[in-house]
């Protein structure tokens, strides 16, 4: 599925219409659309593992900072998601 990122995408590029399904009572309105675009049908967290010695990045944009050059791994999109 879509993430909030893509959905916002492809809201700016007006392809989607107002819905609210059955449910939308049952789920963290926040997790959505305020405008009532999507709804949130997951809450999928992103972790963050480190060393608890070892100095932590405070904000994904920290991993930019040349300090974490080569001491960070992403996997690859094609392992446990659908994004090919």
């Amino acid at each position: 599925g879509l993430n909030k990122l893509e959905f916002n995408r492809i809201k700016a590029e007006k392809l989607l219409v107002k819905y609210s399904p059955k449910w939308a009572d049952e789920v963290d309105s926040s997790l959505g659309d305020s405008e009532g675009y999507y709804s949130p049908i997951v809450n999928q967290p992103l972790v963050l593992i480190g060393n608890k010695d070892a100095k932590m990045p405070s904000d994904w944009t920290d991993f930019t900072d040349s300090s974490y050059k080569g001491k960070y791994g992403i996997s690859n999109l094609s392992t446990g998601t659908s994004k090919n």
